[in-house]
């Protein structure tokens, strides 16, 4: 998941994906990756955050990681 949307707020999507679907691993993809981005993310309930400039293995990676649960 992005966190800018065409219509919405990414986080607010977060949030409420995360309130009705409280198993439901997310993991941002964003072009932001400044730490407070990252900060409200990961408030917000994601458990990864990937920046769209890594290669594909970084994504991958991370997909990996949160699926084992770290």
């Amino acid at each position: 998941m992005d966190l800018r949307l065409k219509r919405g707020d990414g986080l607010e999507l977060i949030k409420s994906v995360v309130a009705s679907e409280p198993g439901l691993k997310i993991i941002v993809l964003s072009q932001y990756c400044a730490p407070l981005h990252v900060q409200r993310a990961l408030r917000a309930g994601v458990y990864g955050y990937v920046a769209k400039e890594h290669a594909a293995d970084e994504i991958l990676n991370a997909m990996r990681t949160v699926i084992k649960g770290q």
